[in-house]
This record gives structure tokens, C-alpha cells and sequence, in this order.
């Protein structure tokens, strides 16, 4: 799974249905990106922390933005597998999500597309 999360506020009820498609689909690996930070709250740490642990699925959070990065250190608190990285780390994120190297090139693609939206 990836995703990309833009400045500004979101709703929980946003985050829950993350949190619900990443408990119906078949996700092992996640990487999370936040452009400019994100508003994470605890409630919002929580929610996706339940899913990811009840799936067992591994996280990259890459951010450049200090506060942001916190997340990932609050999320391993609460016991996830999660690394902290930045953008220039990527490489270093897609390496701890353990992605095949025949789908290396499809994530790189994909999160290329996604940030070309912001």
C-alpha cells in the first residue's frame, strides 16, 4: 500500500476507512509519505496502529518535516514495525518494506505519480 498525505486537516472518519481498506485487502507492506507534514493526531495514531498491527504490516513513513516524523516514533511506541525515513532516504524505506526487487520500479512509479498530484 501506498499513500501520500498533503498538508492540512483530514477527518478520523477518513483515516477509519484507511484503516478499514488495509484490514480488507491483502497488505503486508506500507509506505506512508507526507508532504509538508501531516495532522496526525493520537486518535488518528491509534486507528491506523490497530490496523497495521492487527495485519501485522510493516511501515515506511517518510517525511521531511520533523514533527511528522514523530508519528513514526509514536507508532513504535505503540508497537509497530516502523522505520523513519526521508525523501532522500527512499531507497532506504522501500529496502525496510522488503519489496521484491522485480516491484521496485512499480513503487517508485507509482509514488511518482501519486506526489505529481500535489
Amino acid at each position: 500500500m501506498i499513500s501520500v498525505t498533503l498538508p492540512g486537516s483530514s477527518i478520523d472518519a477518513l483515516w477509519q476507512s484507511f484503516a478499514n481498506d488495509l484490514l480488507a485487502l491483502d497488505v503486508t507492506r506500507y509506505l506512508g509519505v507526507a508532504f509538508k507534514g501531516a495532522e496526525v493526531t493520537s486518535v488518528r495514531r491509534r486507528i491506523l496502529a490497530d490496523a497495521l498491527l492487527h495485519k501485522n504490516i510493516r511501515l515506511s513513513a517518510v517525511t521531511e518535516d520533523k514533527v511528522t516524523n514523530g508519528f513514526a516514533t509514536a507508532m513504535s511506541w505503540l508497537g509497530v514495525d516502523v522505520g523513519a525515513f526521508t525523501l532522500s532516504e527512499l531507497d532506504r524505506a522501500i529496502a525496510h518494506l522488503d519489496v521484491p526487487d522485480d516491484r521496485i520500479q512499480r513503487v517508485k512509479a507509482e509514488l511518482e505519480r501519486l506526489s505529481r498530484a500535489y
